[in-house]
């Protein structure tokens, strides 16, 4: 979907598939379902990529699941004498789970891919407990 025709769709029930994938992270961050009440869905093409970026705080904590393709996620944190910076690939069909003492002031960046993704790079779906 071209960037200009991307919307958020904000709906009183999520659908059945959303339903299943919210359980699945609940279980893999040992959080109540119920507490996972927003669920956003990202399709990236080829060379498409995420600038650095903060999560709100007001999101609490972050489920992020990736479907069918890996990607490089990039951290970063100000320190006093600089960056710290820290790059996880993820895989296809895993999760991360960002909580705690990591989240504040923390950095996100997903750089260009070079394939494009059928169902989304990272995060395919992300699920945000408030």
């Amino acid at each position: 979907m071209p960037a200009s025709s991307a919307r958020t769709d904000r709906s009183q029930r999520q659908p059945d598939l959303l339903l299943q994938l919210r359980q699945r992270a609940a279980d893999i961050a040992g959080l109540p379902v119920e507490s996972l009440k927003q669920a956003l869905v990202t399709e990236y093409d080829a060379g498409a990529a995420i600038g650095w970026h903060r999560d709100k705080p007001m999101y609490g904590e972050i489920v992020a699941l990736s479907f069918l393709s890996s990607c490089r996620l990039r951290f970063r944190r100000r320190q006093a004498d600089g960056w710290e910076r820290r790059a996880l690939d993820v895989q296809p069909r895993s999760a991360y789970v960002l909580r705690g003492a990591v989240r504040p002031g923390l950095g996100t960046q997903h750089p260009a891919r070079r394939q494009p993704a059928l169902l989304g790079d990272v995060p395919d779906a992300t699920l945000i407990a408030s």
